[in-house]
């Protein structure tokens, strides 16, 4: 054997094999062959193993961010109610927020009355909701006692649909009545006579409101001092009399506004450091109560103004001239329209 291979390598280049010799070269060619697929073989399998470890690493690296990132947990809600198939409208349309909001009690003021006399104590009460055209308005007067004197608590009581309610207090006083008194039918008589005299008929609120202001601007005039007991014993004594302070200018308004069935409310200012003493005013409506103006027959001697159906600017603007002359409690009032 060792000869053969001896002679195998000893054999010169490009002397032909022998049979023996092809056999055994195809032999050792299979054998390599062989072991080339065996070695690719094993690279493949490496190579799987290694792309499998990765995307095992890649997914537990992903699940466990993915648990970091859900930090809000998520509400659970209740079903539905079955509606046999149905979706509930109260589902799919957007609920509007609950109203909360009380109503606003406008115009109120302290009262005075004299004995044994009647108390109208929803007049010149203005109510606002912001959502209920039509709250509810009620009067405690339970305190009150209109057979002796003294002093009483009454209370005001707003209610909207909703029951958002709001209650304003003030006070009643009662005193003893003149010798001057009148009673009310007479004074309601004398106005109705006094407007017969001042109108003309087809006037118009606007009209008719202006008609009285220039009536009670060339017919009565101002004296410092007059009793403020009862409104409308100061506007009977205005209609006889023609004279009166503020209050009995108001107070004559007041009445004459009430005969023709117009709203109004009783204004009156705020002591202050610049003006220390009251004044009394109107505000009236033209349109039942949608829109409001002050109305203020008191004559202005040091600036002659003409304040009938003036607006809340109008009052600021006058303020400019007589610093703190309208001064009052803003939020317990209407606003007046913006002029245009």
């Amino acid at each position: 054997m060792n000869d053969q291979r001896s002679a195998q390598r000893s054999r010169p280049q490009g002397q032909p094999r022998t049979p023996e010799q092809r056999r055994r070269a195809q032999a050792a060619k299979r054998r390599r062959q062989q072991q080339n697929r065996r070695f690719r073989r094993f690279l493949l399998c490496h190579q799987i193993i290694l792309v499998l470890i990765c995307l095992t690493i890649g997914y537990f690296l992903g699940l466990r961010a993915g648990k970091n990132a859900a930090t809000v947990p998520e509400v659970p809600t209740d079903p539905p109610a079955a509606t046999n198939g149905a979706v509930s409208e109260d589902i799919l349309t957007p609920q509007e927020p609950g109203d909360t909001t009380a109503p606003t009690i406008l115009g109120v003021n302290k009262l005075s009355v004299f004995v044994g006399s009647t108390v109208a104590y929803r007049s010149g009460i203005l109510v606002t909701d912001d959502v209920d055209p039509n709250p509810k308005l009620t009067i405690d007067s339970s305190f009150v006692n209109l057979s002796a004197p003294g002093t009483y608590q009454l209370v005001y009581s707003a209610t909207d649909s909703a029951g958002n309610t709001s209650k304003v207090q003030t006070t009643v006083t009662v005193v003893e009545a003149p010798e001057s008194y009148v009673d009310e039918a007479l004074i309601k008589e004398t106005a109705d006579q006094l407007l017969a005299t001042i109108l003309t008929e087809g006037q118009t609120p606007e009209q008719q409101i202006n008609a009285i202001y220039d009536w009670m601007e060339g017919h009565c005039y101002y004296i410092a001092e007059f009793d403020k007991s009862d409104y409308m014993q100061a506007a009977y004594l205005m209609m006889t009399t023609n004279r009166g302070d503020c209050y009995g200018f108001y107070a004559l308004s007041r009445l004459l506004f009430d005969r023709l069935g117009l709203p109004n409310l009783t204004v009156t200012r705020l002591p202050n450091e610049v003006r220390t003493s009251r004044h009394w005013w109107n505000m009236v409506s033209l349109d039942g109560g949608e829109s409001w103006y002050h109305f203020d027959s008191t004559p202005h001697m040091t600036h002659p103004t003409r304040t009938c159906l003036v607006t809340d600017a109008d009052l600021e603007a006058f303020n400019q001239l007589m610093p703190n002359y309208y001064s009052y409690d803003q939020a317990g009032y209407p606003r007046t329209p913006v002029a245009n």
